[in-house]
């Protein structure tokens, strides 16, 4: 899913959840010099359907 998929519609859970684990497993979030948290990947997704609904 890109980020003009995400201005269309709000995010179900499920999709919330997809992103989120998807994240976990990419190796550049499991090399970061700093905790990654379910609540960080929250806040930076929401910010990006944010930005997404400006553009």
């Amino acid at each position: 899913m890109n980020l003009e998929q995400l201005s269309m519609h709000p995010l179900e859970q499920f999709e919330i959840d997809k992103v989120i684990d998807a994240a976990f497993k990419n190796p550049l979030i499991q090399r970061m010099k700093f905790e990654v948290t379910r609540d960080l990947i929250l806040q930076s997704i929401k910010k990006q359907t944010i930005w997404a609904h400006l553009l």
